[in-house]
């Protein structure tokens, strides 16, 4: 089994895969998006494709802390009462997260001016529409994160 961090990433890749793809002509979101820093992004870029291409995009998890504001809610508290089925034995159990803010950077690389200005268009629509990210943890259990962003730059 795999750290929730872990589902989480996954499902936030699929999800700007998914988003973007069409705009820059993407065909697989396991070699065309990249968990990596700014930094090193290109060369695990690379690496994956065998070559160096410029469209692409690559995220990466800049800090995790604590949220103080969502742990003072009852259910954060104490939790709530979830079915878990296992082997065809059903029972109810207490199931209590951790609030945590997760901050992510996220670049989009094209050669193509017009491409970025599009998915800057595209990424101001989706904020304003769906800014969720909706994964179906161990095959049983939706789930609806919200997400926050900050303003975009041009680097």
């Amino acid at each position: 089994m795999s750290s929730f961090l872990k589902v989480m990433e996954t499902g936030l890749r699929e999800l700007l895969f998914e988003t973007f793809k069409d705009i820059l002509q993407m065909t697989d979101s396991g070699i065309d998006v990249v968990y990596a820093p700014f930094e090193t992004a290109f060369r695990k870029e690379a690496e994956k494709r065998g070559r160096l291409t410029s469209e692409a995009i690559s995220f990466w998890c800049v800090s995790q802390s604590f949220s103080w504001g969502r742990q003072r809610t009852p259910v954060a508290r104490r939790g709530i009462n979830v079915e878990y089925v296992d082997n065809e034995k059903k029972e109810i159990v207490k199931v209590k997260a951790v609030p945590v803010d997760l901050e992510y950077d996220v670049y989009f690389y094209s050669t193509h001016i017009d491409r970025i200005r599009q998915i800057m268009e595209k990424w101001m629509f989706w904020i304003q529409v769906d800014p969720n990210l909706k994964i179906l943890y161990n095959d049983k259990y939706p789930m609806e994160l919200d997400l926050h962003f900050r303003d975009l730059s041009d680097e």
